[in-house]
């Protein structure tokens, strides 16, 4: 498990609310987002999980 540096955190948020039709429910079709809750949350957590 790698921590992240304090600055990371902000910087991924960031990224993701670059693309809101990912994360937001679609208006016109009813659709739910694409990136569901629980990837969000892997997404934005404070450390990496590195294999090798």
């Amino acid at each position: 498990m790698l921590l992240l540096p304090s600055h990371a955190c902000p910087q991924e948020i960031h990224a993701i609310q670059a693309f809101r039709s990912q994360i937001e429910a679609d208006s016109s079709t009813g659709r739910a987002p694409i990136l569901p809750d629980h990837v969000l949350e892997r997404l934005t957590r404070l450390y990496e999980v590195v294999l090798i």
